[in-house]
C-alpha cells in the first residue's frame, strides 16, 4: 500500500504518538526512535513533524488528537509557534489568526497600529479590522494613542485582540 494515500485521523495520531505537555513522543517503532520526541523547528519558528512521507505541524496534529477533527487555521493563543499545549490553540478564520499576529519589526513606535507622524508631531493610531481600516485618531501622547487603540481593538476583534 502506498503510505502517502492515507487518512489522518485522530486514532492513526493516537496510535503512532503520545501527547505530553505540548510534545509529541513517538509511541511506534519505524516512524521515529520509541519515546523521542518528534518533530524539528521551522525557519518561522512552528514545530514541523515527517509522518506517513509528509511534512506537518505539530500544532496540527494535536489539535487533530484531541478535537477529532482539523479546521483550516490552528490559533496559537499567545502567539508563540512553539507552544503547542491544547491549551494554547484554537480553531481560527483567517482574518481572526492575522488580529493575532504580534507587531511588525519594522514597527517605529514600539506600539502595534501606532505610528508617528513628524509633519503633525502626534501619533496616528490605525487599526484594520474585516478588511477595512479604521483612523482611530491622531494624539499628542503614546499612550493616549494606545488607550483608544486598545479600547477599538478589543471591540472588533474579541478574544483575538493582539496588543503587542
Amino acid at each position: 500500500m502506498d503510505k502517502s494515500n492515507f487518512i489522518l485521523t485522530k486514532e492513526l495520531l493516537q496510535n503512532h504518538f503520545e501527547y505530553k505537555d505540548g510534545n509529541l513522543y513517538w509511541k511506534t517503532k519505524g516512524t521515529g526512535i520509541l519515546r523521542e520526541r518528534s518533530g524539528w523547528v521551522d525557519g518561522l519558528g512552528y514545530v514541523c513533524i515527517g509522518f506517513k512521507r509528509k511534512t506537518y505541524k505539530a500544532h496540527s496534529l494535536i489539535y487533530l488528537m484531541h478535537h477529532g477533527y482539523l479546521p483550516k487555521i490552528v490559533d496559537h493563543i499567545d502567539g508563540n509557534p512553539k507552544n503547542n499545549q491544547i491549551e494554547n490553540l484554537r480553531e481560527a478564520l483567517m482574518i481572526e489568526n492575522v488580529w493575532n499576529q504580534k507587531k511588525r519589526s519594522t514597527n517605529t513606535t514600539g506600539v502595534k497600529g501606532i505610528s508617528y507622524s513628524k509633519k503633525a508631531n502626534k501619533y496616528t493610531a490605525r487599526c484594520m479590522s474585516n478588511g477595512i481600516s479604521f483612523f482611530i485618531g491622531q494624539f499628542d501622547k503614546i499612550e493616549d494613542a494606545t488607550q483608544n487603540l486598545m479600547a477599538f481593538r478589543n471591540k472588533a476583534h474579541g478574544s483575538f485582540a493582539r496588543h503587542e
